[in-house]
Order: structure tokens, then C-alpha cells, then sequence
């Protein structure tokens, strides 16, 4: 077959190279020849270098994926533990915070900035699960958190280290809340929680005043969200 001929041409032409690597410098063959042999060799091996490189590169796309997927069947633990019939995963949670940047109108956040700083902000918890306030301290919650991001980063790292710095940098920038990109994307973190809380008390007739007393309008610092978790807030009051 093709592939065997392949292989006893690649096998011949290794041999023949090896044993002229092996005579004397003065003895070797300088014809022609026996160079194309040497670059053929060569390129056949960076060949399969690179084929080997490509399975891995493909390999480690698939296992991030599989792992932030995780993500999808993560339960919002606040909405477990109110007794929520149907609550929301932390990928729903995370898909809305980014949307929800498209309401960003201030000339000083960069509106793509904050899209990605959403989509990574909870990724920790594909490893963690979604720990909420007083289950720890808020020391451990971060070393947890931050734990798992080093796993994240280092799974990546492996075959794309841009992509494993962008999702560091992401994931720190939006933890020290020295950007305003940051807190605007903080801000629409509690926005969609007191969104989705009103639906939540609206269908099933519950009552989420702990997720509201937590999150007053005074407490959004980006200009243009704060009438609008004003506007929630007076919603639910009627």
C-alpha cells in the first residue's frame, strides 16, 4: 500500500542518513544526494512534530471546553437554597451579565471589555461550584477561586499561552475592581441577580427580599446602571 511504501522510503532514507552521519566528517558523501536525503529527513520529522502538536492543541481545546461546560449544570446555589422549583445554572447567569453590557452607555468603559470580563468572571466555579457568602470565609472563597483558575490557565498554557494569559488577566482584573470595566461589570453582576430574583418572586410567589435588602441602587457605582437597578427595585414594590 501507499502508507508501507511511505514508511520503507522514510526508513531507507533515515538509514542511509544515520550511517553517513556516523563516518568521518572528511568521509561523508557531499553529492547532492545525500543532502536532499538530509532535508527530506528533516522535514518528515517536523512534520510529524507538528501533527503532533496539532493533536494536543485539539485535545486541550475539547478538555476546556468539556470542563467550563460544567457551567451549564452549575446551580446558582442563593436560588437552591430559597427553594427555587426551576433556578438558573451559572452559565445562564454568566450569558445574561455579558448581554446585559450591551446597556453600558458611558464614553469610558470599553463595552467588549466588559462582554469578556462577564463571560469569565464566575469561570472559576466550572471547578468550584458556586460558594456563596458566609458558607466561608471570603480568604478561602478566593483561594478556592483562585486555585481553580491556576488549573484553568495551566490546561491552556500547554498549547496556547495568549489565550491562558488573556483569561488570567480577565479573571483578576475583574477581582481587584480597579478598571471601570470592573465595576461596571460588578454592577451588572447584581443587576441580573435582582432581575432574575423579581421573575423568580413573580412566578413561583416567593419571597427574595434578602437578594434585594443586599443590593440598594446606592450601592451600583456606573452611572448609567444605577436607574435601572433603581427602577427594579420600585417594580417589585408595587
Amino acid at each position: 500500500s501507499c502508507q508501507i511504501q511511505i514508511f520503507l522510503l522514510a526508513l531507507f532514507l533515515l538509514f542511509i542518513t544515520r550511517f553517513a552521519d556516523s563516518l568521518p566528517v572528511r568521509s561523508r558523501p557531499a553529492t547532492p544526494l545525500y543532502f536532499r536525503l538530509k532535508s527530506q529527513i528533516s522535514a518528515m520529522e517536523q512534520q510529524d512534530d507538528d501533527e503532533v502538536s496539532k493533536d494536543t492543541s485539539i485535545s486541550t481545546a475539547i478538555e476546556f471546553a468539556e470542563l467550563v461546560g460544567r457551567l451549564k449544570t452549575t446551580p446558582r446555589t442563593g436560588w437552591v437554597r430559597k427553594g427555587v422549583p426551576k433556578y438558573e445554572s451559572v452559565a445562564d447567569h454568566s450569558w445574561r451579565v455579558a448581554v446585559l453590557a450591551l446597556l453600558l452607555n458611558d464614553d469610558h468603559v470599553d463595552v467588549s471589555k466588559c462582554i469578556q470580563l462577564a463571560l469569565v468572571h464566575d469561570l472559576a466555579e466550572c471547578i468550584v461550584g458556586d460558594v456563596v457568602p458566609g458558607d466561608i470565609l471570603k480568604s478561602e472563597k478566593q483561594r478556592r477561586e483562585h486555585d481553580a483558575m491556576e488549573r484553568i490557565v495551566a490546561l491552556l498554557q500547554q498549547t496556547n499561552s495568549a489565550s491562558a494569559m488573556r483569561l488570567k488577566n480577565l479573571f483578576e482584573e475583574y477581582e481587584q475592581r480597579t478598571t471601570p470595566e470592573a465595576v461596571a461589570v460588578k454592577d451588572l453582576d447584581m443587576l441580573d441577580m435582582i432581575l432574575q430574583a423579581n421573575t423568580y418572586e413573580e412566578r413561583y410567589s416567593m419571597d427574595l427580599s434578602e437578594f434585594f435588602g443586599g443590593t440598594p441602587p446606592s450601592l451600583f457605582c456606573n452611572e448609567s446602571l444605577r436607574p435601572i437597578a433603581a427602577k427594579v427595585h420600585e417594580k417589585r414594590k408595587r
